[in-house]
């Protein structure tokens, strides 16, 4: 984790607020807010990310790490199938084992 900058979030929120249909913007503030340790906005802006962009892979993968970080197992689940399924669709190695090593986390935590 980097360490918090607000000035990089409010300027985020400020593309996101200009150009509230794209998920580049949005994707960018959740990662921002991640920085941060701000995983319930995190959560919340990449779960937006998903819904506008369906197929972008790493918004699934951080949105699933923000809910793992949370603690919410049962909603970090579905993220990280999600996540699973895109990259072996996209054919990415890198968010594969990503999204792997969630489930293996919420796996462990749920037992």
């Amino acid at each position: 984790m980097t360490a918090p900058n607000p000035d990089r979030i409010a300027r985020f929120q400020a593309l996101v607020a200009q150009f509230p249909n794209s998920e580049v913007p949005r994707y960018s503030l959740g990662q921002a807010q991640m920085d941060a340790g701000r995983y319930d906005d995190a959560a919340a802006t990449l779960i937006a990310c998903t819904t506008l962009k369906p197929d972008f892979l790493m918004a699934w993968v951080l949105a699933a790490q923000a809910l793992v970080r949370l603690e919410r197992w049962t909603d970090a689940r579905p993220y990280a199938e999600q996540a699973l399924a895109l990259a072996i669709a996209q054919g990415h190695s890198g968010p594969r084992g990503d999204a792997e090593a969630l489930l293996e986390e919420i796996a462990q935590a749920s037992e």
